[in-house]
């Protein structure tokens, strides 16, 4: 295994934890324990519950934009870990609602951190023919982690009426906060933010450290490649104005973070997060009840890290947006026929129609998994430069954990008062993301980072190189 994997599947520890961490209320909301001992939250409480761990997070994602860019991705990184190890114990000896949501805040930061600083590491240490993959290995973590945390839930379940129903499945979210935090101060640099604070020397021999295998290339291909980097970020420091003001001036830059935005913010609009957080209360409004409906979300959960190990292992062949539409053509037919099957069999005793609404909360997680779950992280993270990487990650990051406090904070409400008549809201925003996947999202499907600018219409250095050295052959050539 190269460094660069081996790294990039190690800092998915830290996205296990997201993914472990959002999948807790799903099932601890259902635990008897957990209802009696805080006194069965609901409404605007269990709102407030869910969405203090978004806000959290946003202010983690601005964190990372501006520490990422100042003491580096992997110190970003590490911080954050020790942080998630003080939220985790928080929230695991939690005595009363408030110390609870305390420490989903503070875990909340160090996620948001993780959040934007992990994908961009994965990013900015892979080459062009496997990047996808890495990345996705960030989206595949989080799946995981989501279906790890719905077992434990239910596993749990059977140990009794004992407070352990809920400590141990949160207090379980440490142990990978602790091998980040131990692991992470081994781990190099990024070699683009080396080459960023003008350490070429140190850039170089990371890069061959992480990506040289003689079996798959050449030595002189691979510092080709890391000659390119060098290039391209001193032509941008030398002549362009990289201060974050200009991610909403400059165009190139406004639409790199326009689509950025929407495809983060997507993740929460096409109506996961909703589905996820409270699929144990739609079980209930259906009439299952007791362990079942622990056994179902944890079924759940692990149908969704299956279809995203499947689009991972072929995102760099297919190409990142024919698969991101594919996946939001399948989450709208999916929400729509939910929606239909919702309404006729939501309040009845058919036992048939409870299932089929069942068979498509599920479908919905595999349509979603296949493909955008594959494909978020990875995009985002990789058509901004490597000057204003950091913060355009972190803003789109932020929006996307803004949208997530605000469905976190409707959402209970929603589904109280008007039930199925939700989920139109997710449709109306399925139909604009599925347009605008459509439309405006270029493919950067093998392509450098470096030379992703030139979809956007900036200056790619080694291309004009290339143009000139052709120019010399031709003139050449005409004498």
């Amino acid at each position: 295994m190269r460094q660069d994997t081996f790294w990039a599947t190690l800092l998915a520890f830290g996205s296990l934890m997201f993914g472990y961490d959002s999948g807790l209320l799903s099932t601890v909301i259902a635990q008897p324990e957990f209802i009696d001992y805080f006194d069965n939250p609901t409404g605007a409480l269990l709102g407030g519950i869910v969405s203090c761990y978004a806000a959290g997070a946003a202010l983690g994602c601005v964190y990372t934009g501006y520490f990422g860019d100042r003491i580096g991705r992997k110190w970003t990184i590490h911080i954050g870990a020790v942080i998630a190890l003080v939220g985790s114990l928080l929230q695991t000896a939690s005595v009363n609602v408030d110390m609870l949501i305390v420490g989903r805040t503070v875990t909340g930061f160090a996620i948001g951190s993780f959040f934007g600083s992990i994908p961009l590491y994965q990013s900015e240490i892979a080459r062009s023919t496997n990047r996808g993959f890495m990345v996705t290995l960030h989206s595949a973590a989080i799946s995981f982690g989501y279906a790890l945390s719905n077992w434990v839930g239910f596993g749990l379940y059977w140990v009794g009426r004992s407070q352990a129903q809920f400590r141990v499945q949160i207090g379980l979210q440490m142990l990978p906060a602790a091998i980040l935090t131990i692991a992470v101060p081994f781990m190099p640099n990024s070699p683009r933010w080396l080459v960023e604070c003008g350490r070429y020397d140190e850039a170089w021999e990371v890069t061959r450290k992480l990506q040289f295998n003689p079996k798959e290339m050449d030595e002189q291909e691979l510092r080709a490649e890391f000659d390119a980097i060098k290039d391209q970020t001193i032509f941008e420091k030398d002549t362009e104005v990289t201060q974050l003001k200009e991610l909403f001036v400059r165009p190139s830059y406004v639409r790199r973070l326009f689509l950025a935005s929407v495809i983060q913010m997507g993740t929460q609009l096409v109506g996961g997060g909703v589905v996820n957080y409270y699929q144990t209360i739609i079980y209930k409004s259906l009439g299952i009840t007791g362990y079942q409906v622990l056994l179902i979300a944890a079924a759940y959960g692990t149908v969704g890290p299956i279809a995203t190990a499947i689009a991972a292992s072929q995102v760099d062949k297919w190409g990142r947006i024919p698969t991101l539409i594919a996946s939001q053509s399948a989450v709208l037919i999916v929400f729509i026929f939910l929606t239909v099957l919702s309404a006729v069999y939501g309040s009845s005793d058919n036992r048939g129609g409870q299932i089929a609404v069942i068979v498509f909360i599920f479908l919905f997680s595999i349509s979603f998994s296949f493909g955008y779950n594959t494909v978020w992280a990875p995009y985002s993270a990789e058509i901004f430069p490597t000057s204003i990487r950091a913060r355009g990650v972190g803003i789109a990051t932020f929006l996307n954990f803004g949208t997530q406090i605000v469905l976190s904070e409707i959402s209970p409400i929603a589904l109280q008062s008007i039930g199925w008549k939700y989920y139109f809201v997710f449709i109306g925003f399925d139909i604009i993301l599925l347009i605008l996947f459509c439309s405006v999202f270029p493919e950067t499907k093998g392509k450098t980072l470096e030379e992703i600018n030139g979809l956007f219409g900036d200056v790619v250095v080694h291309e004009l190189e290339t143009e000139a050295k052709e120019d010399i052959v031709l003139t050449e050539h005409r004498r």
